[in-house]
């Protein structure tokens, strides 16, 4: 069967609808339930009670409990006494509780419904810039913002809490300030993924071999400026602190990926496949450098076409 036939804007509007009434039905009802509870027993966006206690222990000047797991776990008993036991590693740079220092304040459901509102906003805006941004899409406009409501992402950005919508925030400054040649721009924005520095390995691979000097530049002063404001708020203890943890992260990948069934990545791919760690974790480095010799090497002409089209 020919795909193009199939694959009709009209069908892919019929299922895009019915994703999102599937997926913001389960969590209409999954969020109905009374108190901070949801009806499978979990906090109310999950991962956000970690980022309120960073934020709440920022408040109180302990930033020598940043990278303290029982500590953090009977804090979390104290915030949400009702709330089943959550083990959270803490592996955040320290700015991260200084951003999240104005939710603590307020109460954990009123923090917790800023925190989805800014997402939800965020994600609204990142899907329309991209959208005016591409004169191609225009046309296409209920179509896009069906598919948008629509994405499994944003669902599970709201139904957990998650911090997935700074990087998205990030990503699309990064381009629509490529498509401008605005590079330095780029590379703040880039640079900002510092609070997640896995999400950015990837794009520092890209620009520095495309020696684009000036989103490297970028992205180093926006990710020394929140290292700085967190080292000259903290000190510099609990900056070392925070670089043990980053060197003994392999440590705690287990906590941190319980189900790697549901993840989408090289190396959780070799994990599952194969039974040796070290063996695992070594296929995984060189699959990941073959991929990016092949984006290298392969078809250049094509890449540069993107690279101009990008900017």
């Amino acid at each position: 069967m020919n795909i193009e036939f199939w694959l009709t804007a009209n069908r892919i509007r019929i299922h895009g609808l019915l994703l999102a009434v599937c997926l913001w039905t389960i969590y209409a009802a999954d969020m109905s339930a009374p108190g901070l509870l949801d009806r499978n027993g979990l906090v109310k966006g999950t991962d956000f009670l970690h980022f309120y206690t960073l934020g709440s222990l920022a408040r109180q000047g302990r930033g020598d409990l940043l990278y303290d797991m029982r500590a953090q776990t009977e804090m979390t008993r104290q915030i949400l006494p009702n709330a089943p036991e959550s083990l959270y590693v803490p592996l955040y740079g320290p700015q991260v509780s200084l951003f999240f220092a104005p939710f603590s304040p307020l109460p954990y459901s009123w923090a917790l419904a800023a925190w989805l509102s800014a997402n939800v906003l965020i994600f609204a805006f990142s899907c329309y810039a991209v959208w005016r941004a591409r004169p191609a899409l225009h046309e296409n406009r209920w179509t896009i913002l069906i598919l948008a409501i629509a994405f499994p992402g944003f669902f599970h950005l709201l139904a957990w809490g998650q911090t997935s919508g700074l990087a998205l925030l990030c990503f699309t400054v990064a381009y629509l300030a490529l498509q401008r040649d605005r590079r330095f721009l780029a590379g703040l924005a880039i640079g900002s993924l510092i609070f997640k520095p896995q999400l950015g390995v990837a794009a520092a691979v890209v620009f520095v071999c495309a020696r684009e000097w000036k989103v490297i530049a970028g992205a180093l002063a926006a990710g020394s400026v929140q290292l700085a404001a967190a080292w000259a708020n903290y000190g510099t203890e609990v900056m070392r602190t925070y670089c043990r943890s980053l060197r003994h992260i392999g440590d705690v990948l287990p906590l941190l990926e319980p189900r790697l069934y549901q993840t989408h990545s090289l190396r959780s791919f070799w994990s599952m496949l194969l039974p040796w760690p070290h063996l695992a974790f070594a296929l995984y480095l060189v699959s990941a450098l073959g991929a990016l010799v092949l984006e290298f090497s392969g078809r250049p002409s094509e890449r540069r076409r993107w690279w101009r089209s990008a900017k």
